[in-house]
């Protein structure tokens, strides 16, 4: 229980519902333009949604895409396409992608977790995750297995993981790569518990990766030769440049003094990790060794083929968790003010949104309402940059059948 203003207390269960409804409100609140006027984003549009518009309900379901199979995304353009009317596509896809955020930032504050003991310790990794989550992969079915790669990384730690944890793994192991990436150590836990729960989880992401494997080899849609190779090196770097030292040049005072702050923040997060590895090796080996092979395996596996934020995610609640347990070693109303702290810097980053939310990019309900209008069949999706303009050509098949509803 905590103590209220007047003395009294909120029990358990209030003040997990009342936590929860803070993490939605915070999904929410970075930009409700998402929530109120949702947008498709790029791929989610052009692939899946246009897929599954010229396909049935079982071959959308099932088609790997882009060398991997991602069912969350099938599953969104799926729904999208064949359950509500076209101009309500992009409300389903942003649903289903806030479910997902939502659910990992749920699982992280409600599961009992050797990374975080305290109740309040889970509520500052949940927060954080959402804060420091990167805008590309916010509200949007396209980057849902990075949310699920996180939520893999934290149920590493997981004391016990029960039946929703088994359910999310499973959805996140047939979600894209990224989660595959932390089954090793699920593997080794499982030998060294000799979990019956565990052993069969090892089992499924065995299926799981060969479903991956299969995916690769019959790719009819990805860029020939950037699957794999170096030439992405900067991919890394730059995603985690971005997530956890851009707060510092959203500030106003920017130039020099920006560039001193971010390298302090730099050798901040490299003294952390150190400094975690010899305090706690074990929780160095179960977080944050994890998340740094996930981070090598990104850079050699080109899993987006192009830069972006989106793959910092899992390194996000790596870094916190290595936070919250420096934290320990502080006096105990110090140890969560390093997390606190950092959140609080990154702020204006939160809320910076315009490179991924641009109100002269044309809406989705607009474009939709276009839909084969004088034989138009080509609706524009977000976003509209000067270097890429993302569009969606509607199949002939699904012009066709609208006009014969029509006549």
């Amino acid at each position: 229980m905590i103590a209220r203003p007047d003395g009294r207390y909120i029990d358990g269960r209030k003040r997990t519902l009342l936590a929860l409804a803070v993490l939605a409100a915070l999904i929410v609140l970075r930009d409700p333009r998402f929530v109120s006027e949702p947008r498709l984003w790029a791929e989610e549009g052009k692939v899946y949604l246009g897929y599954a518009l010229d396909h049935g309900w079982w071959d959308s379901l099932i088609k790997p895409h882009l060398g991997y199979f991602s069912l969350t995304s099938n599953v969104a353009g799926l729904v999208a396409a064949k359950a509500v009317p076209l101009h309500l596509a992009a409300l389903i896809t942003m649903a289903i992608s806030f479910a997902v955020q939502f659910a990992t930032a749920a699982l992280v504050l409600t599961g009992g977790n050797r990374f975080a003991a305290a109740w309040s310790q889970r509520l500052v990794l949940a927060v954080g995750l959402i804060v420091f989550a990167p805008m590309e992969t916010w509200l949007n079915s396209i980057n849902l297995q990075f949310w699920f790669a996180a939520g893999t990384l934290y149920l590493l730690g997981q004391e016990r993981i029960g039946r929703a944890g088994i359910a999310y793994l499973g959805a996140a192991l047939l979600t894209g790569v990224p989660s595959l990436f932390f089954m090793p150590f699920f593997f080794l836990r499982a030998g060294l518990e000799r979990s019956r729960g565990l052993i069969l989880l090892c089992g499924f992401a065995l299926a799981a990766l060969a479903v991956q494997v299969y995916a690769l080899v019959v790719c009819d849609d990805c860029a020939a030769g950037t699957r794999f190779g170096t030439m992405l090196l900067g991919n890394l770097g730059q995603a985690l440049l971005d997530t956890f030292v851009a707060p510092f040049f959203k500030l106003p005072f920017g130039g020099p003094l920006a560039i001193i702050a971010d390298l302090v923040l730099v050798l901040g997060f490299a003294g952390v990790a150190i400094a975690l590895s010899l305090r706690e090796p074990r929780t160095f080996v179960w977080a944050v060794l994890p998340a740094l092979i996930y981070g090598a395996l990104c850079i050699f596996a080109s899993l987006g083929m192009n830069g972006g934020q989106r793959y910092a995610l899992p390194l996000v609640i790596a870094f916190f968790i290595a936070l919250l347990r420096i934290g320990v070693t502080l006096p105990a109303r110090w140890r969560l003010a390093p997390a606190l702290g950092l959140m609080v810097l990154h702020l204006p980053a939160f809320f910076a949104t315009q490179d991924h939310y641009d109100a002269s990019w044309p809406s989705w309900r607009t474009e939709a309402a276009r839909a084969c209008l004088g034989g138009n069949r080509v609706l524009r999706l977000f976003p509209q940059r000067a270097d890429n303009h993302w569009e969606l050509v509607l199949p002939e098949s699904y012009c066709s059948v609208r006009a014969r509803l029509a006549e």
